[in-house]
């Protein structure tokens, strides 16, 4: 129905006492038709009160609180402060709740039902009925699959041992993605090894211990082979080149790559954000063709500023052009309105100190 619709929408977005009417009137433009008029009291939105968790044991509520980090539990000192109700972020923030129960070892944990509730006319309080489940730790660690490195350094790498508290997002994390070059995929992928994978296996579950093994797919080591750029519509391509560091004939480096795009982005010509690289593998060779999408972006600069005083007015403008190209200055067809494409930078700088009319 139309309330309902209405009603889940405003809900949403925070309004949880929304009320919905209606009214009819005639249609001067059609007979014997009415023209159905839905009139919407929103009211205002709402703050958090309270959030009671029941079932939980090892957490406390207040633990549990703290892992809600879009929806807060008004404290009582604050009463301007924040707390207000939405739904879309309560959502969010519930399974939030559950991964980081999770990154502590409860990897059955998760909410078996939950509740909001009119708690006044001015607030809503939230219950959540958990289910913890047992702590769980790392059992044996095991590899296959590995000919490059060994066990026991890439055990090393891992970082995890038997014994830890079991955690699916630190065991992801530490295989493929802590940001600093020093996690397992990082090792092959910068030595050469593009098409890399691996795959950690819960093998055993007893007690409150999980066996894992990690099977590994090396895969060829691949070359840098032709590098291109695309989308540099002003500034040469050799202005770009100088700050590529994956060479052709090189082993490829994720690592490189990723320094090349944040390089490019310092150049101040081009969008980081809209620099893309591309690897695009050929197996039949063991190479490698990298292509790199830039987008160019405004990088000049203008200065005005001006006074007047003494009887005089004074005016100050002031142009940077960052992308000039000095060695086509004097090549007419280079103009568009100023030779640029080189990443040099001019700077151009006029004052006047004319008379000031005084009567």
């Amino acid at each position: 129905s139309t309330t309902a619709t209405v009603t889940k929408y405003l809900s949403d977005k925070g309004f949880f006492f929304t009320k919905v009417d209606y009214k009819t009137k005639a249609d001067p433009n059609a007979e014997n038709s009415q023209i159905l008029e839905v009139i919407i009291d929103k009211g205002r939105k709402v703050k958090v009160h309270e959030i009671l968790f029941t079932g939980n044991k090892d957490f406390s509520g207040r633990k549990l609180r703290s892992f809600l980090k879009k929806t807060h539990q008004q404290a009582f000192y604050k009463v301007f402060g924040s707390g207000k109700f939405n739904k879309e972020k309560y959502e969010e923030d519930k399974l939030k709740l559950v991964e980081k129960m999770h990154e502590k070892g409860y990897r059955d944990a998760v909410i078996l039902k939950d509740s909001v509730y009119q708690y006044s006319e001015k607030a809503v309080g939230i219950k959540m009925d958990i289910f913890e489940g047992k702590k769980y730790y790392f059992g044996n660690i095991t590899w296959s699959g590995n000919a490059k490195y060994s066990t026991i350094y890439l055990e090393k790498v891992l970082g995890i041992e038997k014994g830890n508290i079991f955690s699916e997002a630190k065991l992801e994390t530490r295989l493929k993605g802590t940001g600093n070059s020093d996690d397992v995929s990082s090792i092959y992928l910068n030595d050469g090894y593009l098409t890399f994978n691996v795959d950690p296996v819960q093998t055993k579950i007893y007690g409150d211990t999980v066996d894992v093994e990690m099977r590994i797919y090396e895969g060829p080591q691949y070359t840098n082979n032709r590098i291109t750029i695309k989308g540099n519509t002003i500034t040469n391509d050799r202005v770009v080149r100088r700050e590529i560091r994956t060479k052709p004939g090189d082993k490829f480096s994720k690592e490189l790559l990723i320094r090349t795009v944040r390089e490019i982005g310092q150049l101040g010509n081009f969008d980081e954000a809209k620099t893309v690289p591309t690897p695009r593998p050929n197996p039949a060779d063991g190479t490698v063709d990298i292509e790199y999408a830039v987008e160019e972006k405004p990088s000049d600069q203008v200065e005005l500023s001006g006074g007047f005083g003494g009887g005089r007015i004074i005016g100050t403008l002031g142009l940077t052009f960052n992308n000039f190209s000095l060695r086509n200055l004097f090549n007419p067809k280079a103009y568009r309105p100023l030779p640029k494409g080189d990443g040099q930078k001019l700077s151009l700088r006029g004052q006047t100190n004319g008379s000031y009319y005084q009567s």
